[in-house]
């Protein structure tokens, strides 16, 4: 049997195989920086939520005091610098926050790029392979196509020898 044509486009598909698993890769590193990002985000929402509730408790306990009358003026402006050190302290913990929110975004995008790609690579792999395919099955029916005439030809040889050896006999 003939050796098999090599298939034309082999090296560029392997080549395309490479790159689809180099954009798995990149996929799977967009993945986990959003999911990081995410969970940043949340820890940072949880810091603001307690500085909510601490600035919730000692508001409450300052007016309390206030209305009650127990605080001495040191106690008043003590009091006053710590709600404004946690008013101070929320404002950057939510510009933070709002920070955090733009990493995820950005991460986000960046995941969406890569998946574009990732599909577009994809679907390059996939044409390539369908084409390869149906180039083998062109040759499969070529060979088939050869064998049948070969066989055809062997048999058409042998009828006539036997008709001439009946001939001659």
């Amino acid at each position: 049997m003939a050796k098999q044509p090599k298939y034309k486009l082999d090296v560029y598909l392997d080549e395309v195989r490479r790159r689809k698993e180099s954009v798995r890769e990149e996929l799977t590193g967009a993945e986990e920086k959003v999911r990081v990002e995410i969970e940043a985000l949340v820890t940072i929402q949880a810091q603001l939520d307690a500085l909510v509730r601490d600035k919730e408790v000692q508001s409450r306990e300052y007016w309390e005091g206030m209305k009650a009358g127990e605080l001495s003026v040191a106690d008043i402006r003590t009091r006053k610098n710590h709600l404004e050190c946690i008013e101070g302290n929320y404002r950057d913990q939510r510009r933070k926050y709002l920070a955090q929110e733009r990493a995820v975004g950005r991460a986000e995008k960046a995941l969406a790029a890569v998946r574009e790609r990732f599909q577009e690579i994809s679907n390059e792999v996939k044409v390539h392979e369908e084409l390869k395919e149906k180039w083998l099955e062109e040759r499969r029916r070529e060979e088939m196509k050869r064998e049948e005439k070969s066989i055809e030809e062997i048999s058409s040889a042998l009828y006539e020898k036997r008709r001439r050896e009946e001939r001659n006999r």
